[in-house]
């Protein structure tokens, strides 16, 4: 998502690759890892209204798209990751 209205999910390999793994055993766990927003998420700012949107955007997107659970979504800050279960 490049821009808000984009919600493209053809880019990266990274689709394909969870796909391939959720063929092969449909039992694997899967995380997604949010670093960072674009800058025209929330104005820049993580914790935000905008930034939930975001990011449950392409929670919903794995699903529709891929039919992908994802089972974790994790916060990074510096060595600190932090696990929320979806």
């Amino acid at each position: 998502m490049h821009s808000r209205g984009d919600l493209s999910y053809d880019r990266g390999y990274e689709w394909w690759l969870m796909s391939e793994a959720k063929k092969r055993n449909p039992n694997i766990i899967t995380y997604a890892l949010s670093r960072d927003v674009p800058a025209w998420v929330g104005n820049g700012s993580f914790f935000s209204q905008d930034n939930i949107e975001y990011q449950t955007n392409f929670l919903a997107g794995a699903k529709s798209h891929y039919g992908i659970t994802v089972d974790f979504m994790v916060r990074s800050i510096s060595a600190l990751h932090i696990a929320v279960k979806v």
